[in-house]
């Protein structure tokens, strides 16, 4: 696990050391860079695996081809097999090593023998090699700058910024789509001149006879569901329940201890189970919540009580809250979303340990959201977006609207329900979910991992028939999961099968109504008026958390001052002293 940069048709050591230097939470055990002829790579590591000789960037036998990677492939040890048998010399028990000399045999088509989350570069001549794993789980953005002949990717936004020609212009298309969809749409981020490099892509950057970059871009990989109609709830639970466990074993392989982020919900107290079977160690397990009464810490600590973890709650206060807004703002590069409980659970699980494991992609893969067995809920939170937008005369990407129509028109519920899986497997899980996990926790240097988004155990999920995920008529959604877990792990698990779902960290709901109230008697009552984006929030809040990621953004370049507070940037805007009982 590590961040990784890279610019290509210019010479410039001091520029890739200050990408670097600008993500090195994702890696602070060391740095490591390739200078080529055109070209530049540069990582920083966090150690996870082979501690000792795992240094990037790392080179086949010959040296004339480098990789770095961000990321884990969770099935190096046989391709490592594989590869010692087509006579290729590996020095290294890391993953990293198996990446270069699986691209030398196989070129770009290595990526289709990768299991696992990754962000690759390889430098390979003059030609660059990038490719992203399937479902997103790791980021990487990039950005071309055809007038200069310049390329640059990494795997934050704040990295490319540390370039000057890279100016830090809105891209207002994407603030528009955000007001609906919650996230940009394709490859939009909300800067105009960067790109986030799409799941399941790889890309080819060349250098040409004539001195001219060219890129080329491939799809290897779209998810699509295929329910196997002929299959038995009986089949498919037996097999769901054998992929599960296979999925954590292999999540587990690590030189270093591993954590558990435990909500007290289905996804992560089935994950403690499995791990419980085949982690010798104790396993440490970590909550987030706002008190220790809160349903979320109870039902966690039940479960740690039952597996005797060493279990540990984050109470995070208003003021916590707050005060963290500013970090994770700047990890999370996106205006909305304010997610600093998270990110505060994710600081003291990396206090214990380098890597947790977390449930997420359950909700996507078995139909754990509302919108699973309510179909008004989302199409008419969609409807009154659009409407607003067009009654203040912004128009969305024509995406938008069509993805609408797509739910909209859905003759049958069995139709939309088909519609919402496709959908929440794609954008919505990499932009709202896995984007903004890995940035939060990578702010922590920690690497959190995600078995239910492993390969295979996806592949298997698509070919489930949908009924065995949700039944709308008796109410029930991830109905196979929960059977996997009652009848896997037994009477532990009846309660949190049973209990409603509360997102995490559920500590952000109370917190967030809080900092509402704040901004609402602080800020002056023009404050949407006057503003020049006024038009885009419906809440004096919304904007002041814009407001925060423009001046992180476009005055720091994404680069947090170390002396920068929430408070003294609240009062700025205030219309008067801020009473600090609305703080407390």
């Amino acid at each position: 696990m590590c961040g990784i940069a890279g610019i290509m048709g210019r010479d410039d050591e001091r520029l890739i050391k200050r990408m670097v230097a600008s993500i090195k939470h994702r890696g602070p055990d060391g740095q490591g860079f390739y200078q080529g002829r055109h070209l530049h790579l540069g990582t920083c590591r966090l150690s996870i695996i082979d501690l000792q000789f795992g240094w990037q960037p790392m080179y086949n036998e010959a040296r004339d081809k480098c990789v770095v990677f961000n990321g884990e492939i969770y099935n190096y040890k046989e391709l490592r097999r594989h590869l010692l048998e087509k006579g290729h010399t590996l020095t290294t028990h890391c993953d990293t090593e198996v990446i270069i000399h699986l691209y030398e045999e196989y070129g770009a088509r290595c990526v289709e023998y990768l299991q696992g989350m990754f962000a690759i570069a390889i430098a390979d001549g003059d030609r660059l090699f990038l490719a992203r794993d399937r479902l997103g789980l790791k980021p990487l953005y990039y950005a071309f700058l055809p007038e200069q002949n310049l390329f640059l990717f990494a795997s934050e936004i704040k990295a490319l910024l540390q370039c000057e020609e890279i100016d830090c212009t809105l891209n207002m298309q994407a603030l528009i789509d955000s007001m609906v969809l919650f996230h940009p749409v394709e490859d939009h981020t909300f800067f105009q001149h960067i790109r986030a490099f799409l799941p399941g892509h790889t890309m080819t950057v060349s250098m040409q006879a004539n001195g001219q970059l060219e890129l080329a871009s491939n799809t290897y990989y779209r998810p699509a569901l295929a329910p196997d109609a002929h299959m038995t709830f009986a089949e498919a639970q037996e097999q769901l329940t054998h992929l599960l466990r296979a999925s954590v074993a292999s999540h587990l392989q690590a030189d270093v201890p591993i954590g558990l982020s435990l909500s007290g919900g289905l996804d992560s107290s089935v994950l403690a189970m499995a791990m419980q079977e085949g982690y010798h160690q104790r396993l440490l397990t970590f909550t987030v919540a706002d008190s220790a009464d809160h349903p979320d810490a109870t039902q966690a600590a039940l479960i740690a009580t039952h597996l005797n973890t060493a279990h540990h709650v984050v109470d995070v206060t208003f003021a916590d809250f707050f005060d963290a807004m500013p970090i994770s703002f700047a990890a999370a590069e996106m205006p909305i979303m304010p997610g600093s409980p998270f990110f505060l659970l994710c600081k003291k699980i990396s206090e214990h340990v380098k890597v947790a494991l977390i449930g997420e992609g359950a909700d996507e893969l078995f139909g754990g959201y509302r919108e699973y067995i309510d179909r008004t809920s989302l199409v008419s939170r969609m409807k009154r977006s659009l409407d607003y937008l067009a009654q203040v005369g912004l128009a969305p990407s024509a995406s938008v609207p069509t993805l609408f129509d797509r739910l909209a028109s859905a003759g049958t519920f069995a139709d939309y329900l088909k519609q919402v899986f496709e959908i929440n497997m794609g954008e919505p899980l990499v932009h709202q979910h896995l984007e903004f996990i890995d940035k939060q926790a990578m702010a922590a240097s920690l690497e959190y991992r995600v078995p239910y988004l492993d390969d295979a155990f996806v592949a298997f999920a698509h070919t489930l028939p949908l009924r065995f995920k949700v039944n709308r008529h008796l109410g029930i959604q991830k109905h196979i999961l929960k059977r996997v877990a009652v009848d896997t792990y037994g009477p532990a698990l009846l309660d949190v099968a049973l209990r409603q779902k509360i997102g995490l960290p559920s500590s952000s709901t109370k917190h967030q109504v809080k900092f509402r109230q704040l901004c609402q008697a602080v800020l002056p009552d023009d404050y949407l008026k006057k503003h020049a984006f006024g038009a885009y929030f419906l809440s004096k809040d919304q904007l002041l958390l814009f407001d925060l990621f423009i001046e992180i953004f476009q005055r720091h370049r994404g680069i947090l001052p170390a002396d920068f507070a929430m408070l003294a940037f609240v009062q700025e805007l205030a219309s008067g002293p801020i009473d600090m009982r609305l703080y407390r």
